[in-house]
């Protein structure tokens, strides 16, 4: 049978023993305390260092790119979103890239939308384009496949379109600036607000462009002053009608479109008679009974007239309350109804200042205008009514004056 020891430990071993470790004790919680005064300011460094290193990589990413494109713009936004722009001078083509300003990895502009906002900002854009070019070129832009590059600034959004063919061509740079109030519902980055901003507007006309009034005599004719009605609208275009009252009595939904598209009406008398070979009340008559009918229509007054084959009593036009509008150029649309020769008739004398006639009577005439609209369009000729025109060209319409055209 085993004998049991017993172990006999004295007072004095174990107070030695409980001190040893107290002391051990110590000594690991103050070693742990200067660890963790170690680490918190080497994470400061490595905090730093890495901001440092993310700025080394931005410039590092442009320089990248630059070696390899033509960069002809670069912005970064809020330390997050590098956006440059490229141009291939050659092939006229603008490229963009869209980089993580944190990873370096390239974005397309579906990363910048919030979920499912795609078509919804692709709608808007392509309102925006309708709103600016014609539709001729809006068509393509909307359809059809080209390149596609995005300059992402601060307050806004650059669109640049490249590789597309137009019918007539048209060479000159194509681009839409989107403001962000526009887009603010669907892009998820951060952006600045502009207080006041214009949307681009195919029919906000410049001062420094070729600009010519193109008017139509005879009318309101239905169906064809409708086709050149749409023909102007779909080129950003205006025009004066001068109107026979006798036919406005008929017309008051097509003199509201006239209008209402920002199109301009004058009067042609209300039978279109000569007011050089009748009598001065006849001719106050056939002006009063038109600006009648008109003003039945409109709730406005008639402010331009044109005399029928151009004839009037040069010592009566002071007496009476209009601007007395002629032409410089005269199509004779109503002796030549052939499309070919309109439409080069009015290319060669498409002159700044000019004012050119035509009439909304004769499928030959509409079917030139819709035409030649594109054409001037793509020439950089403005068409507008005689009112811009003349606004344009620092003129005050004057009642009892006579305008040939608006040098």
């Amino acid at each position: 049978m085993k004998s049991k020891k017993t172990v006999n430990i004295s007072k004095e071993k174990i107070v030695i023993l409980l001190g040893t470790l107290l002391i051990i004790f110590g000594l690991f919680i103050l070693s742990k305390g200067n660890f963790k005064s170690y680490n918190k300011e080497n994470s400061t460094n490595i905090v730093s260092n890495v901001s440092a290193q993310k700025q080394i990589n931005i410039d590092a990413i442009v320089k990248d790119y630059k070696s390899k494109y033509n960069i002809y713009s670069q912005n970064i936004l809020d330390k997050k979103i590098l956006s440059l722009l490229a141009y291939d001078k050659d092939n006229s083509i603008y490229t963009s890239f869209i980089v993580d300003a944190n990873t370096g990895k390239e974005m397309q502009i579906e990363d910048l939308l919030k979920d499912g906002m795609y078509q919804d900002f692709q709608n808007k854009i392509n309102y925006l384009i309708d709103l600016k070019y014609p539709k001729f070129i809006a068509d393509k832009l909307k359809n059809e496949k080209g390149t596609i590059a995005y300059e992402i600034k601060e307050n806004e959004m650059v669109i640049y379109f490249s590789g597309y063919t137009f019918e007539p061509e048209y060479t000159s740079e194509i681009k839409l600036k989107v403001n962000y109030n526009e887009i603010k519902d669907y892009i998820n980055f951060s952006y600045k607000l502009d207080s006041e901003y214009e949307n681009e507007n195919g029919f906000h006309y410049d001062k420094n462009k070729p600009t010519i009034a193109i008017t139509f005599d005879d009318g309101p004719n239905g169906n064809k002053t409708k086709a050149i009605l749409k023909a102007l609208n779909d080129n950003k275009m205006h025009a004066t009608f001068f109107m026979v009252g006798s036919k406005m009595r008929s017309s008051s939904t097509l003199i509201g479109e006239v209008l209402d598209s920002h199109n301009e009406i004058g009067s042609h008398t209300y039978s279109h008679i000569n007011m050089k070979r009748v009598e001065e009340e006849k001719v106050k008559e056939e002006l009063r009974l038109t600006n009648e009918i008109f003003k039945s229509i409109t709730k406005q007054n008639i402010k331009l007239m044109r005399p029928p084959y151009g004839a009037y009593q040069k010592e009566l036009v002071s007496s009476y309350p209009y601007s007395f509008v002629l032409w410089n150029v005269d199509t004779n649309d109503w002796r030549y109804h052939n499309v070919e020769y309109l439409v080069n008739y009015i290319l060669d004398n498409a002159t700044d200042g000019n004012v050119i006639l035509m009439h909304d009577s004769y499928e030959a005439s509409v079917e030139a205008v819709e035409k030649v609209l594109p054409q001037l369009y793509v020439r950089g000729i403005q068409v507008v009514s005689i009112s811009e025109l003349a606004a344009i060209k620092g003129y005050t319409l004057e009642f009892g004056e006579v305008y040939h055209s608006f040098k």
